[in-house]
């Protein structure tokens, strides 16, 4: 179609957690130079996904415009704001699920206030759609990560079990609802 955003995934596969910053750098460094005949603002503009935040991102931009002799911004979506990245991006995609799904609410059951709502994940697009649709009115009932589920009928506080996911790294021994499949 022409259409330079996407289409394709490609990935490093190893665990960040056995790296180091340095050794990360490289081979995030390095992969980009080995597609970059393969990536470019007209071809195929990369975007993050899972373990590539904006340092990533950034490294595959500064990567890029080395090795095409100038600076580049256009390559990958996902940079720091101090790159040319956009306020508001890490927010998007979760908030723009939000909206759906209270779209989707109003066709099915008038609103999206009171509807409970269980979300598979708690990463970047979970986090930021479980905020959006609390605010709208829903009762997260169920949310998970790549360890564990959290249960509660009667509602999960999102701020709340996004602190803990992110101060213990995982959902496992999260006190305010059942350890679930």
């Amino acid at each position: 179609m022409n259409i330079p955003l996407g289409g394709a995934s490609g990935l490093i596969k190893v665990n960040p957690e056995d790296f180091s910053d340095e050794e990360l750098t490289h081979l995030v460094r390095r992969y980009t130079s080995a597609i970059n005949n393969l990536i470019g603002p007209e071809k195929d503009i990369l975007g993050p996904d899972l373990n590539a935040g904006p340092r990533i991102m950034g490294y595959i931009m500064d990567t890029y415009s080395m090795d095409m002799g100038k600076t580049v911004h256009r390559i990958c979506t996902g940079k720091p704001i101090e790159l040319g990245g956009m306020i508001g991006r890490e927010q998007a995609m979760g908030l723009g699920l939000g909206f759906l799904l209270h779209e989707l609410s109003r066709t099915k059951f008038e609103e999206i206030q009171k509807q409970n709502i269980v979300i598979q994940g708690i990463g970047n697009v979970g986090k930021n759609c479980a905020r959006s649709i609390a605010e709208m009115g829903a009762k997260l009932i169920a949310i998970s990560d790549s360890q564990t589920a959290i249960h509660n009928p009667e509602g999960i506080d999102v701020e709340v079990i996004i602190a803990y996911k992110e101060q213990n790294g995982s959902l496992k021994g999260y006190p305010n609802g059942k350890e679930i499949t």
